[in-house]
C-alpha cells in the first residue's frame, strides 16, 4: 500500500529542519494538487499540527489555499495552546512537588525533547509527563503527587497509591 500524497506531505513537512530536497519533494506533491483539508486533518490526528504549519509557513505557504491556511492557523493555534498548558503543569510539578522535596529529576519526552530538538518546548504536542526521579524518592514523589491530585497512570503503579 502506498502513502497518500497528504500523508508524504505530512511526514516530509512534520520536522524540525526538512531538507532542500525534501522541501522540493513536498513542493512537488502540493503542486500537484493535494487535498488540504486531509493534510489539516493528519496533522491533528498525529498531534503535528503546529510542526507542520511552521514548516508549511517557513517552505510554501504560498501553496496553501487561504480558506486552508485558516483551519491551519486554527488547528496549529490550539495545538500550540494545549502544549503551553502541559508545560505549565510540568513547571507547576517542579516548583509544588520536586523542588520542595528537593528531588533531582529529568524530565523525558514532551517538552524537554521539543525545546532541544525544535528550538521550542511547545512545538510537540503532549499529553502526559514522563519523568525520572532517584529510585529511593519515587515513593515519597508518587504519595505527594496523589496528595494533590495528580493520577498516576503508569501499569507499573497498579496498586499503589
Amino acid at each position: 500500500m502506498q502513502a497518500t500524497p497528504e500523508l508524504r506531505v505530512l511526514m516530509a513537512m512534520a520536522r524540525a529542519a526538512p531538507s532542500p530536497a525534501i522541501v522540493a519533494a513536498a513542493r512537488a506533491l502540493a503542486t500537484q494538487g493535494i487535498a488540504w483539508e486531509r493534510l489539516c486533518a493528519l496533522g491533528v490526528r498525529n498531534r503535528v499540527s503546529y510542526l507542520l504549519w511552521r514548516s508549511l509557513c517557513t517552505h510554501m505557504v504560498d501553496l496553501v489555499p487561504a480558506p486552508q491556511r485558516t483551519a491551519f492557523e486554527a488547528a496549529a493555534s490550539q495545538a500550540r495552546a494545549v502544549s503551553m498548558a502541559m508545560l505549565a503543569t510540568q513547571v507547576g510539578l517542579v516548583e509544588r512537588v520536586l523542588r520542595p522535596l528537593g528531588v533531582r529529576h529529568a524530565f523525558l519526552k514532551g517538552a524537554a525533547l521539543s525545546a532541544r530538538h525544535y528550538g521550542d518546548p511547545v512545538v510537540r504536542s503532549v499529553s502526559d509527563i514522563d519523568m525520572l526521579v532517584e529510585a529511593r524518592r519515587i515513593p515519597e514523589v508518587v504519595a505527594r503527587l496523589v496528595e494533590q491530585g495528580w493520577r498516576m497512570s503508569s501499569p507499573f503503579w497498579k496498586g499503589q497509591p
